[in-house]
């Protein structure tokens, strides 16, 4: 695993509490929604992430501050706010 990948992962998920969840009776995790290929941008993986959760990211009230903690972390960690998907592993 790439150690930003982990690094970020660990702060998002031990720091901030968004390490996935059941959804639908299913086990979700950010990492099945990273394409194998192609650029990813800190946004789309903050829609992941809020997608293995199960929130819905338009009826909380809390929304636009976790999108912008979620983006802040992974543009800090992964050092730009688009990368290749293959750093995301």
């Amino acid at each position: 695993m790439n150690d930003d990948y982990a690094a970020m992962m660990q702060k998002l998920c031990v720091g901030m509490g968004w390490c996935g969840s059941v959804v639908d009776g299913k086990a979700r995790h950010v990492s099945q929604y990273i394409p194998a290929v192609g650029l990813v941008t800190a946004s789309q993986f903050a829609d992941w992430l809020f997608e293995a959760e199960g929130y819905d990211p338009s009826t909380g009230a809390h929304a636009k501050r976790h999108r912008r903690g979620i983006i802040a972390v992974f543009i800090q960690h992964m050092g730009s706010e688009t990368v290749e998907a293959t750093r995301l592993r």
